[in-house]
């Protein structure tokens, strides 16, 4: 599908969010798909080992950076989150 935000490179990874929702994490020297996760509506931070996003259901997420698989969320329902990270 298409990507609706800029991609976003941090610390040798590459992450696409598409039209539908989806987040992709890509090895940019491979161009090999590391992960995929559904309901992503924007990428705010990475830290060493998480990445941190809001979903569509206006949750902010902690993602291991690995894998993928959701660590927690917080509903971020009525706040202003900074730009990306």
């Amino acid at each position: 599908t298409s990507i609706t935000h800029p991609p976003i490179a941090v610390d040798g990874a590459l992450y696409f969010i598409t039209e539908h929702g989806e987040m992709v994490r890509l090895d940019p020297r491979l161009g090999r798909q590391i992960w995929a996760a559904r309901g992503i509506k924007r990428f705010v931070a990475q830290s060493k080992d998480r990445v941190y996003v809001v979903d569509t259901a206006n949750r902010l997420q902690a993602r291991d950076a690995a894998t993928g698989l959701l660590i927690g969320a917080v509903s971020v329902a009525g706040f202003e989150l900074a730009s990306a990270n």
